[in-house]
């Protein structure tokens, strides 16, 4: 059909009478033929005109020419696509992972049919499968194994809508990115692993530069993973009550340590951190959040200060001894209350939250909203609220008194109090325990109802949430005022202003004694396994001559280089003097060890305060202007940027300097062929010199400034061409020529790792053996005599290890497990699989001759298992502690368990830290293992076996026991409750009465729902419920308020012939029983355990072949054995809350539960939770 044709039935189509005309354009152009002008009236009335070079239709009106459609244009999409997606990532096969559906709509101008279709990039295709029925898309997320990694490259998808001619497009991005952390790694602090045959832990350092140098190992360098990009740091608060505290009054002039002239001072455990004039609330929102971990005191009868601000209103995070440690906020002049129920629980990871929104003032605990004001500011004067540096800052200033001494205050502390004028020996007001992430966000509340707690480190735009429902997303930069986190003390929240004015990261301590505060490899965040390209390594020099040499590098004459490292120093106890025998990080000899013109880095003592200094012997060029306590990293960077010299401590210029030095002056070797020493000095006159402490990422740059002002650290490891710095990189050079970069040791060469990057280990021989293997993994193989696994030590036995890694006061709760393979086995000298230095005072791990394995405390055997290790065989072996009991497992199978209360100190029987071995008694070689030893690990305040129950919403098929399902996929789940806000709606359609129990957003987790209980129950009709036989499960999580006057049944039936149901029940004393029933021959099992008022309990009841076992969080508590099942036919109705709803007990506040509870779940038929536990069926990762 010719082209006027068409038109002509567009005209036609139209109902219009008259003509189509074809014309060139719609004006005059040159010869070409146009739309005719000057026509008016009936004649030319309904004419249409189509012009070729626009393609666009005209009607005639009679008068004048008007558009009336364009002609084969582009479809519209009127339902677009997101610019960016997120997939699932709960694949575990082909095309069984969560699918996003993305539905579209377009419109065709001509009305024409749309045709849909897409394209996609490789990148895309690697981590989906994609499909399209007409404009509804579905696209799979690949597995993670798969896709091929954790995180992958973002995908682009380009969804096309055609009408046959014209294509209209939209490109969407999508990311597929698995969490690749380890469920419970949290609590891991050593899990050894081998990567070689014969290997160990020193031997392998090598230069990572393009042009590698020969590295000289002297001593017992050791290499591991610990390392300053760990994500999981916090501040260590678990110090020993002592005597030997630090007396101010010798640092005269240490004005930021928060004191003044008073011998008789404080000896705080706290850190104090001076502000800018950002730090101020004011009449804005704002969220003030941290991380934190108690553990036992030794007095909290006066009261803990968690954190605080020191003046404008002396905000703070407390207890008082009088509370039983609820937590207490204090805003300013407007409240002083208690926000929480219940107590700051012991041993586990609690995040709080206090938050103003508009003018309400609300704290969340976990998530939860516990105290809520809503009306707190809607008469406060800004200045209530006000923080921030000037005339409102106080700070303590000797013999208890506040002042306005601006060289003596503090904004902000954490960890124990500043103010009060206490002996240096009561070392009360201390926290005990660990404080992780906090952060400050000034201009949005960021969290607007109950949610799910960050699962990743906070950042200074928000951080890494399970959910994002109630948590804003959109904050930025220039909302956060303070940032604490990572191995440093620093403030991340200004890269050129961070708060305060130290120039090691803007924290002071306020005192300290044997056991201060430090850094650890301890968080709130579960952990991803080590990798060499994300977390980098560290060696350990121990002291006593440790170091590393070599030639190649020639600084003096160059007009750029950078020389830069991480260290983490234990300077204390050394003896320096102050200017002329450092301890020394890095020196650069001229032309002898004695040389003035050598190159130094290193810490100097200074009245028992280390600064870090740049010089030469005879001169300080560079020094840090105020010190800190030692135990954490610092990044140290010394820059000359054209004959501008700058040391740089955590990304902060040093502000002190006293000359520029001239070269050769303190720049070290004056040519190639010189000696460069790492970790101590060539000068053999005295031991003093040499470095104590762990250094990672020693970088040497000939020919570039790597920093040219103010930056934030690198946040991954250092690279021949640059770095990770994911904080912003202004003012770094990211783009360094390879071939200037001389030197790099990033230290991850060695053999025996930690997977945790939590350690260190030296050992005696070559331990690593690929021989015998559990699941594929190397072992370590301890064949002769002498073979052991230790952490770094002194020779006083003394572990100079940066964790924690010891298992806790009572009740504290632990696991400690390893695979074991014996090749024989020597009656006159029992082996060992664990122990520690101090035997008087200290657990361990062995055997009795009839190979049975033995817990012990110091030399007294606690538990002996029932159950011999065979030989030439690998054996499970795990030790647990939980709420008071520890018990022993092998194979899986319960052995032996004892009564627990032992405190198992971080410390011996003395002041020296624990020092571990594994494979021998201590230094007896004769009493070792021969054999092999897989995947120890010690997991700290977590009882792992036999099972963990998560804060996590149930489903049918919801099981916390590995190896053990809900029977007929989920169909045995008869019953899910107090899930949502309706009480009644339940999983099972049971018939529901509700009897006064309210909804509530008050749950174990942010997102999970319970029922509020205040004599209130509900109840099943017996019709309705389920008539119990064979294998059961009884599971909730509850949280009681109040004691009941008699007991309190959690659930129970009732008639005449008492039928329990079951029941866990609450005594007045707090006491844990359990009534298992049939009819009147009912058995009460008491547990021994006491629930505290105000915390989260998971309780389960679970029949397994005619035994009852009961749990509380995941441990046995009780059991009983009864054949007979649960005939229904005689018990009342149901009733969750009280017992015998139908009876007297219904109306009898003495036996009803007060409180919160949530996701109440029956299994009929499958006994969900055992006593013994499936052992792991693959490798432990942490």
């Amino acid at each position: 059909m010719k082209l006027s044709e068409i038109k002509k039935t567009i005209a036609d189509g139209a109902g219009v009478t008259g003509q189509t005309l074809i014309y060139d354009s719609a004006v005059s152009t040159g010869s070409n033929t146009y739309l005719p002008v000057g026509l008016y009236g009936d004649s030319i009335e309904g004419t249409y005109a189509f012009t070729t070079n626009q393609d666009k239709l005209y009607l005639h009106t009679g008068q004048g020419w008007f558009n009336v459609a364009i002609v084969n244009t582009d479809p519209t999409f009127t339902t677009s696509p997101d610019a960016s997606y997120s997939l699932a990532t709960d694949a575990t096969a082909y095309n069984n992972g969560t699918s996003t559906t993305i539905t579209l709509a377009a419109t065709d101008p001509e009305g024409m049919p749309i045709t849909w279709g897409y394209s996609a990039n490789t990148a895309m295709n690697n981590i989906a499968y994609i499909s399209n029925d007409s404009s509804v898309y579905t696209i799979i997320p690949k597995s993670q194994d798969s896709a091929g990694a954790a995180v992958m490259p973002t995908g682009a998808l380009t969804f096309t809508a055609s009408d046959g001619i014209n294509i209209a497009s939209a490109v969407s991005s999508f990311t597929l990115v698995f969490d690749a952390s380890v469920a419970n790694s949290s609590n891991t602090v050593i899990l050894p692993k081998v990567l070689a045959n014969n290997g160990n832990e020193r031997g392998n350092i090598t230069d990572k530069s393009a042009s590698p140098l020969t590295i000289t190992e002297t001593g017992d360098v050791s290499e591991g993973t610990f390392n300053p990009y760990y994500k999981n740091y916090s501040t260590s608060f678990t110090h020993k009550k002592g005597s030997n505290a630090l007396q101010t009054g010798t640092h005269t002039g240490y004005n930021d340590f928060g004191f003044n002239n008073s011998a008789s001072s404080i000896a705080y455990n706290s850190i104090g951190v001076r502000g800018t004039s950002g730090l101020v609330f004011g009449s804005n929102n704002w969220c003030w959040e941290l991380w934190v971990h108690r553990i036992k005191h030794y007095d909290e009868s006066i009261g803990t200060e968690i954190c605080g601000f020191a003046g404008g209103g002396n905000h703070k995070m407390y207890f008082n001894g009088n509370d039983d440690r609820k937590i207490k906020l204090k805003i300013g002049g407007i409240v002083d209350v208690l926000v929480t129920e219940g107590e700051l629980p012991t041993y586990e990871w609690t995040h709080l939250a206090a938050v103003r929104n508009g003018n309400a003032l609300t704290f969340y605990m976990n998530g939860v909203a516990t105290y809520t004001n809503s009306t707190a500011f809607s008469s406060a004067n800004p200045t209530d609220v006000t923080t921030g540096n000037g005339s409102a800052i106080v700070g303590y200033a000797g013999s208890g008194t506040y002042g306005n001494n601006n060289n003596n205050k503090f904004d902000y502390y954490y960890g124990g109090s500043i103010g009060h004028n206490i002996s240096h020996t009561t070392q009360k007001y201390y926290f005990a325990g660990y404080i992780g992430d906090q952060r400050i966000v000034i201009g949005s509340p960021v969290y607007t109802g109950n949610f799910t707690p960050p699962k990743g480190p906070l950042t200074i735009t928000g951080g890494s949430y399970p959910s994002t429902t109630n948590v804003d997303t959109s904050i930025t930069a220039s909302h956060t005022k303070l940032l604490l986190a990572g191995g440093t003390f620093r403030d991340l929240s200004s890269q050129t202003s961070p708060n305060g004015v130290s120039l090691a990261g803007n924290y002071k301590s306020v005192g300290y004694n044997s056991g201060h505060f430090r850094k650890v490899p301890f968080g709130p965040y579960n952990n991803e396994p080590w990798s060499s390209t994300s977390q980098s390594g560290s060696a350990y020099f121990d002291g006593t001559g440790d170091k590393l040499t070599f030639t190649g590098i020639q600084l003096a004459g160059q007009s750029h280089w950078t020389v830069e490292c991480w260290a983490y120093g234990f300077p204390s106890g050394t003896t320096l003097d102050h200017a002329t025998k450092p301890m020394v990080l890095i020196e650069g000899i001229a032309s002898s060890s004695t040389s003035s013109n050598n190159f130094i880095l290193g810490y100097n003592k200074n009245n028992g305060v280390y600064p870090v200094q740049y010089g030469s012997r005879s001169t300080v060029f560079q020094a840090e202007n105020y010190t800190v306590a030692p135990d954490f990293w610092q990044h140290i960077a010394v820059v000359n940027n054209n004959g501008d010299y700058s040391m740089y401590i955590n990304g902060i210029k040093c502000s002190t300097t006293d000359s520029n030095p001239t070269s050769p002056a303190a720049q070290g070797c004056t040519d190639t062929s010189g000696t460069w020493v790492i970790g101590g000095t060539n000068d053999t006159s005295d031991g003093t010199y040499m470095y104590k402490g762990y250094l990672s990422d020693v970088r040497f740059v000939v020919g570039t400034a790597v920093y040219t002002g103010n930056f934030y650290p690198p946040t991954g490891p250092l690279t021949q061409t640059g770095g990770t710095y994911g904080n912003g990189s202004n003012n770094v050079n990211t783009s360094i020529p390879a071939g200037h970069t001389k030197l790099l040791l990033n230290f991850t060469d060695s053999k025996i790792i930690d997977q945790g990057s939590n350690t260190t280990y030296k050992s005696s021989g070559s331990v690593g053996s690929t021989g015998v293997q559990k699941y594929s993994i190397p072992s370590l193989e301890f064949n002769t005599v002498g073979d052991h696994l230790t952490t770094p030590y002194n020779t006083s036995h003394q572990k100079w290890s940066p964790n924690d890694n010891w298992l806790g006061y009572s009740p504290a709760p632990f696991t400690v497990e390893c695979w074991v393979y014996l090749n024989s086995f020597d009656t006159s000298n029992l082996p060992f699989i664990l122990s520690a230095h101090d035997g008087g005072g200290s657990p361990e791990i062995s055997f009795d001759s009839s190979r049975n394995p033995v817990w012990k405390w110091g030399n007294t055997a606690r538990i002996t298992s029932s159950v011999a290790v065979a030989l030439t065989t690998w054996t499970h072996i795990a030790i647990t502690r939980h709420h008071g009991t520890t018990r022993m497992y092998v194979n899986g199978v319960e052995t032996g368990s004892v009564a627990d209360t032992t405190n198992y100190d971080v410390h011996d029987g003395a002041s020296n830290p624990l020092l571990w071995f594994l494979g021998a008694q201590r230094e007896n070689t004769a009493k070792r293992l021969n054999g092999y030893i897989s995947q120890f690990r010690i997991s700290q305040n977590k009882s792992i076996y036999p099972f963990i129950p998560l804060k996590e919403t149930m489903t049918t098929t919801t099981s916390f026991q590995s190896g053990i399902s809900v029977g007929n996929s989920g169909s045995d789940t008869k019953l899910i409750a107090l899930t949502t806000s309706t009480m009644t709606d339940n999983t099972g359609g049971l018939t529901i009465t509700n009897q006064g129990i309210t909804a509530s957003n008050f749950g174990p987790r942010g997102d999970m729902k319970s029922g509020s209980f205040d004599g209130d129950y509900f109840t099943i009709p017996k019709a309705s419920f389920i008539d119990f036989s064979g294998d059961l499960t009884m599971e909730v999580w509850f949280y009681q308020t109040a004691r009941a006057g008699n007991q309190a049944y959690l659930w129970g039936t009732g008639a005449s012939n008492y039928q329990i149901c079951h029941t866990p029940i609450i005594k007045s004393d707090g006491e844990l029983r359990f009534n298992i029933g049939y009819g009147s021959s009912y058995q009460y099992v008491d547990s021994g355990v006491t629930v505290d008022l105000g915390r989260w309990y998971h309780v389960a009841v679970s029949r397994v072949s005619d035994v009852y076992y009961m749990f509380l969080d995941g441990t046995l508590v009780g059991e009983y054995s009864q054949s007979t099942d649960f005939n229904y036919s005689g018990a009342g109705n149901f009733a969750l809350g009280t017992f015998d709803p139908s009876g007297n007990y219904a109306t009898n506040s003495s036996y009803k539960f007060q409180g919160y509870m949530s996701n109440f779940r029956i299994v009929n038929g499958t006994g969900l939770y055992n006593k013994n536990f499936t052992v792991p069926s693959a490798e432990i990762t942490g």
